[in-house]
């Protein structure tokens, strides 16, 4: 990333205008490959979050198939009375809603904890890498979390009611 080799370069040219300094030098060679490691380390980051979501969902997507299935006679009958698709569909969508937003509030504990642990082995170390380095989460963070879960589960569970019709037969 371009922002941090050119703070890097700040820094040292306002280190070398102090009082009393007569050079400043550090390694760019070095610093550049730091700076790829961590740039391939966030696209990982990013590539592992989009696998766990897409395996959170296909998760709540069985559940959800099995939940429907487990209720198919209640679920014909209530289409032969006339009962709408969203009124039929809506429960199991709630259902994937909740289970999302519970498995996001699993994840958030498990975060929490993984932060305090963090910042208790690295003790001293945690205040020198900068007071943003290990952060609370912000509310606002926390609430996208769960609202997201919410999003993905309610989507798993519009998906896993998707291929039922209405007017089908009630049995296989």
């Amino acid at each position: 990333e371009a922002g941090m080799a050119g703070g890097a370069d700040a820094l040292a040219a306002s280190l070398a205008a102090l009082p009393g300094v007569a050079d400043v030098r550090f390694d760019r060679q070095w610093l550049s490959r730091l700076i790829a490691v961590i740039t391939a380390l966030r696209t990982a980051g990013w590539i592992a979050a989009l696998a766990l979501v897409l395996g959170a969902a296909t998760t709540v997507v069985a559940v959800v198939r099995l939940s429907f299935e487990a209720r198919r006679e209640e679920i014909g009958i209530m289409a032969l009375v006339g009962a709408p698709v969203a009124f039929i569909r809506g429960p199991f969508v709630m259902e994937g809603a909740i289970q999302g937003a519970l498995g996001a509030l699993a994840a958030l504990g498990g975060l929490s904890l993984l932060g305090r642990a963090l910042g208790r082995a690295l003790g001293p170390l945690a205040s020198a890498l900068g007071p943003d380095a290990l952060r609370p989460l912000l509310w606002t963070d926390i609430g996208g979390l769960l609202v997201g879960g919410a999003l993905v589960g309610a989507a798993a569970g519009l998906l896993a009611t998707w291929k039922w019709d209405p007017q089908g037969p009630l049995a296989r």
